[in-house]
C-alpha cells in the first residue's frame, strides 16, 4: 500500500530537503503509524500524527492504501 506523509516543523529535516517536507511511502498491508515512523528513520520520541486531516492518531494506528499521513512536532512556548 502506498500512504502520502508529510512532515512539518522541525520534522521536515527526516527528509532531503528538495522534498519540501512530502514523500510517497510504500508500506507493507496492516502497517502501523508506528511502522511508518521506522520506515522514515524518525530519532523522534514524541509526535504527533493526523491522518487524512480528521483525526489525530497514535502509533497503533492501522494505515489504509491512500492515507494522507501528517506529522506535527509538538511546540512549546514560555
Amino acid at each position: 500500500m502506498e500512504v502520502t506523509v508529510r512532515l512539518h516543523g522541525r520534522l521536515r529535516d527526516v527528509l532531503p530537503r528538495e522534498n519540501k517536507g512530502r514523500t510517497i511511502v510504500t508500506l507493507p498491508d496492516g502497517s502501523s503509524v508506528g511502522d511508518l515512523i521506522k520506515v522514515l528513520e524518525m530519532q523522534t520520541r514524541t509526535v504527533l500524527v493526523a491522518v487524512n486531516e480528521l483525526q489525530e492518531v497514535s502509533l497503533d494506528h492501522e494505515l489504509q492504501n491512500g492515507d494522507k499521513v501528517s506529522f506535527f512536532a509538538p511546540i512549546a512556548g514560555g
